[in-house]
């Protein structure tokens, strides 16, 4: 490898190492619409209940809310609560943190497959450390969603 290669390879290994310490938000933003469900009303009334507080339900109740009054329901808190615990270079210590407040809770599927799921408010894209499965084009259309 040349010299020349190395100049555009070394800033790149550089901005891969240290991406974990600036890439998370140490604040947290405005969730003034955040509450427990504890404090709620005994009775209330929404146009939309939304269940799970992932990525796309998150996304769906902002949509939502334009134009009509949405209840998302999560049982796990705001992820800014412990900001430590979402930094990508703890992610192997989220997912095998077994305490109660932890946010990945460890399940095993009918078919014997140990797993996390979560249970925090942004879902497993807080749990992931960025990471994501893309299906085969193949297995889509076979699926019918394409």
């Amino acid at each position: 490898m040349g010299l020349g290669s190395w100049r555009f390879l070394m800033p790149s290994l550089v901005v891969f190492a240290f991406h974990p310490y600036f890439c998370h938000a140490h604040t947290a933003p405005d969730y003034n619409f955040v509450h427990e469900a504890t404090s709620a009303p005994s009775v209330s009334y929404h146009d939309y209940i939304v269940v799970g507080g992932g990525t796309a339900g998150c996304l769906l109740a902002a949509t939502l809310s334009e134009n009509a009054n949405v209840l998302v329901l999560e049982r796990g808190g705001s992820p800014y609560v412990k900001p430590g615990k979402t930094n990508k270079g703890n992610f192997l210590l989220g997912v095998l943190d077994s305490s109660s407040d932890s946010y990945a809770q460890k399940f095993v599927s009918e078919d014997g497959v140990y797993n996390h799921r979560a249970q925090v408010l942004g879902g497993g894209s807080v749990i992931n450390a960025g990471f994501y499965s893309h299906s085969e084009s193949d297995f889509a259309k076979e699926q019918g969603r394409l």
